[in-house]
């Protein structure tokens, strides 16, 4: 599902909880080019440029989520560790699922 369509039922169901739908569509739109960017322009293994783009796009996450929901940055280390450590586990778990390069190229 597209983020502004999250966003947009995110309000339908719950109108209180709408900036919080509307933050994250904007957090996950502000993120995922940059992610998409850093994974292009790394080069080495897959778990570098993986995790590499992850910390990129989960950096950006953290700083637009809060700003747009008009939240107190004040969590953005925890919330930017927490997204770094998920993606961390993530990238190892599909990597020795699928058998993934992880040799550098």
């Amino acid at each position: 599902m597209p983020p502004i369509a999250a966003g947009a039922l995110t309000y339908v169901f719950n109108p209180d909880a709408g900036r919080i739908g509307w933050a994250g569509s904007a957090a996950f739109t502000s993120a995922a080019p940059v992610d998409w960017a850093v994974f292009s322009a790394l080069r080495g293994p897959w778990l570098l440029r993986s995790n590499g783009s992850n910390a990129a796009g989960a950096l950006v996450d953290s700083l637009v989520f809060p700003l747009a929901a008009g939240f107190s940055l004040a969590y953005v280390p925890l919330m930017f560790v927490a997204k770094l450590a998920g993606g961390a586990a993530w990238t190892l778990a599909l990597a020795r699922l699928r058998k993934l390069d992880t040799q550098p190229r």
